[in-house]
């Protein structure tokens, strides 16, 4: 969906409630309390870091290689959190998508 809408002109800012360890990024990572902006370069020292991985994935292939990542919090900072992604951009449109459990 976000890459259509990229080829559509749209301008799209992707965001993930993470698994990662973010704790320890850099201040320069935090865009706002408990939401990470994730380039490509970001925490090389670990290994899983899927929104690391999409980063990089989308800079291969011309795309902004920019995912945000938004700590594991509580509903407040989290909610806190989704409205400074959405204050900072101006998103008109917020999508939720639930990837389900893996086993």
């Amino acid at each position: 969906m976000a890459l259509s809408l990229m080829h559509q002109g749209k301008e799209v800012q992707l965001a993930n409630l993470t698994f990662s360890a973010v704790e320890g990024l850099p201040l320069e990572s935090w865009e706002a309390p408990d939401l990470a902006v994730i380039t490509p370069d970001t925490a090389p020292h670990q290994l899983y870091f899927p929104e690391r991985a999409l980063a990089r994935w989308l800079t291969r292939h011309g795309y902004p290689g920019t995912v945000h990542a938004l700590a594991r919090v509580g509903v407040q900072p989290l909610r806190a959190a989704y409205r400074a992604l959405i204050e900072r951009y101006a998103i008109d449109a917020v999508v939720l998508v639930d990837g389900g459990r893996t086993s």
